[in-house]
């Protein structure tokens, strides 16, 4: 409330508090931010996890025998001839599809399967 020379101004008003509303609204936010933080820290070292293990043989040869049907799509004949010719694994399309520049229809039609006829023992797994 004082001027430039540290005297008192009367017309000049105190600076205003943050109100009740201000300070919550403050603390959600920082609140959130925090656990949108920790959730994202936690979604890339669950990736970089993944990365590291090896694609499970089951799914392999669920991509193996959807790519050889009679009526595969020509994307996944083409996307099967890749990794035949070792210009692509099928754990790097798994791993991210659209990066290995295919279409992710296959990984939906492989949880189809899987969800249709599950594999034997699999009420055992983890």
């Amino acid at each position: 409330m004082g001027n430039e020379r540290g005297h008192f101004d009367a017309g000049r008003m105190p600076p205003s508090s943050p109100t009740l509303d201000e300070m919550l609204r403050e603390d959600a936010e920082s609140r959130m931010f925090g656990r949108l933080s920790r959730i994202s820290e936690r979604i890339h070292q669950d990736r970089e996890r993944e990365a590291e293990e090896p694609l499970d043989p089951e799914i392999i040869e669920r991509l193996e025998r959807l790519c050889a049907a009679d009526d595969a799509p020509i994307e996944f004949r083409s996307l099967a001839r890749r990794v035949r010719e070792g210009r692509l694994t099928w754990k790097q399309y798994w791993d991210d599809p659209r990066a290995a520049g295919d279409d992710p229809r296959l990984i939906a039609a492989v949880v189809r399967d899987l969800a249709e006829d599950p594999p034997i023992g699999d009420e055992a797994r983890p």
